[in-house]
């Protein structure tokens, strides 16, 4: 089984690989395949002929593809796939293409959303993910590619995401942090969607499936919260002192150039039985502090 992955240095990229101990796993880095570049895809599809393709690339800069990135997001998040799917139909092979998705593809009105939700778009980078779902769709049904999009909200891992960030600002400051309460939604860890991503290359799924973690939705600021209570009763250290999170609206924040959607909480009933969100961010924050990476 030879399994060629995009975006394995990225965030959810690196689970994947690190997730596939017993199977051939391919990962070009960005400057050897740019998959907003066909002829790149094309050249490594065909050096490659894997049996399965799974996309963790995309552009993530959400206010930044509002701001100035507007191009360089559509041509990753929706020509990037588009040309994977192609370069898989012009070469004949038969490998299946595994694409991930955003919950960002909603406006945050009709939660929850299951796969047959109707996707409207607050802003450039949600627009540019759905345009890559449904032009991605659109030819794999037209060549006979079988294809599994993965949806997914909230993602942490690694370095540089949510918790990571809370833990840092009760690390460094003395004062409260204000922590919106009206941005609802479910996390998801990485690792968590990383396996799902291989069940769904090695099993025989296809189509639209929502991925997170289990457990019932919360804010931003519950789980800021629920972070600084980890780390609490890790450390016993004051600084991490949940009282210290306080809430408040987004309209109470800076302006930001991109709208986000309020409440994106995704039906998880189509994909099945996942981990829960508590225990895996209680993870993550204890494996940060345990490596001293703060």
């Amino acid at each position: 089984m030879r399994i060629l992955v995009f975006g394995k240095n990225g965030m959810v990229g690196r689970d994947i690989v690190s997730e596939s101990p017993d199977v051939e796993i391919f990962g070009p880095p960005r400057d050897v395949c740019n998959i907003a570049i066909s002829s790149h895809v094309s050249t490594v599809l065909s050096s490659i002929r894997p049996d399965v393709v799974i996309n963790a690339a995309a552009y993530t800069d959400v206010d930044g593809a509002e701001r100035d990135g507007y191009y360089d997001a559509f041509q990753v998040n929706s020509n990037g796939p588009f040309h994977i799917a192609k370069a898989i139909a012009d070469l004949k092979l038969h490998a299946k293409l595994v694409h991930i998705s955003s919950d960002f593809v909603f406006n945050g009105k009709n939660a929850p959303y299951d796969e047959t939700s109707e996707e409207v778009p607050l802003n450039t980078y949600g627009m540019s993910k759905l345009f890559g779902d449904l032009l991605t769709t659109k030819l794999c049904e037209e060549s006979g590619i079988k294809l599994a999009i993965v949806r997914t909200s909230w993602v942490f891992g690694g370095r540089a995401n949510f918790p990571e960030a809370i833990l840092k600002k009760l690390r460094t400051t003395s004062e409260s942090i204000q922590v919106v309460n009206d941005q609802i939604g479910v996390p998801t860890l990485a690792s968590d969607l990383a396996k799902a991503c291989m069940e769904l290359a090695l099993g025989e799924r296809v189509g639209l499936y929502n991925f997170r973690n289990s457990g019932e939705p919360c804010s931003r600021y519950e789980w800021a919260k629920h972070i600084a209570e980890t780390a609490y009763g890790y450390t016993s250290s004051s600084q991490f002192s949940p009282d210290r999170i306080v809430p408040c609206a987004t309209s109470d924040q800076p302006a930001r150039p991109a709208k986000r959607p309020l409440n994106t909480t995704l039906s998880i009933a189509k994909y099945g039985t996942t981990p829960p969100w508590m225990d895996a961010s209680n993870y993550h924050v204890i494996k940060i502090l345990s490596e001293g990476a703060l």
